[in-house]
């Protein structure tokens, strides 16, 4: 998504709330609709495609209990809300999908979320 630049991920958007990401955050991005594969066969290979979500996932948020409670009843809804996430590189995306939180970790106050757009994200400013 950006030209060799790497970063953490700054903010996340939920339902338009913004939240904080930590620091360290590594998120994973699907930045692609198609996973490509090769099979082999006797002669050769053949190409298999599979339709993927273009998903972001491993965002540990920092949450106060207000706030976990908000992002807990837009995914227990599962509904269409407006998501967004900015790059420290100051690139941003948006799309409209679905949150779904994986964990949370009670020691360190993560709570742990994946953005699911129904489509693709887009680039703001680009």
């Amino acid at each position: 998504m950006s030209d060799r630049q790497g970063g953490s991920l700054l903010s996340l958007g939920i339902n338009g709330i913004s939240y904080d990401a930590f620091g360290d955050v590594d998120a994973s991005i699907i930045p692609s609709s198609w996973e490509n594969d090769m099979l082999p066969t006797s002669g050769k290979g053949m190409l298999k495609r599979t339709r993927r979500v273009e998903k972001v996932e491993g965002i540990p948020l920092a949450l106060t209990a207000l706030q976990r409670e908000q992002i807990k009843l837009v995914a227990d809804a599962g509904e269409d809300v407006a998501l967004s996430f900015t790059l420290v590189t100051g690139e941003s995306y948006q799309a409209t999908g679905i949150v779904n939180i994986v964990d949370n970790k009670t020691a360190e106050n993560r709570t742990e979320v994946v953005l699911l757009p129904r489509g693709k994200w887009t680039r703001l400013g680009a």
